[in-house]
């Protein structure tokens, strides 16, 4: 689970490179235009973690077409994987 947080984190960060000719990201919507790599880092894990546990408080949200299929995907898969690991908790403790 670590593992697959840590690349959807990875990937989120990266999804906000592919808008090159525009600097509306999610990176600048979140206030982090000036912040190092490991603030960056931390709220793209942080936005991870809190997709795929389907949380998502709304204050790290996609703004171009690439954040939102990237969103979208991991949002496919955290459903997924949080309801395979939750159900498999479940029936090794009943």
């Amino acid at each position: 689970m670590v593992i697959i947080l840590h690349v959807a984190g990875c990937l989120w960060r990266l999804s906000a490179d592919f808008q090159l000719q525009s600097s509306n990201n999610w990176i600048r919507r979140a206030g982090l235009a000036d912040a190092d790599n490991i603030d960056i880092f931390i709220a793209s894990w942080y936005w991870a973690v809190v997709t795929c546990a389907t949380v998502g408080y709304g204050d790290v949200v996609p703004v171009s077409g690439y954040e939102l299929f990237w969103g979208l995907s991991i949002i496919v898969l955290g459903v997924a994987l949080f309801s395979f690991v939750l159900g498999d908790l479940a029936s090794q403790f009943s």
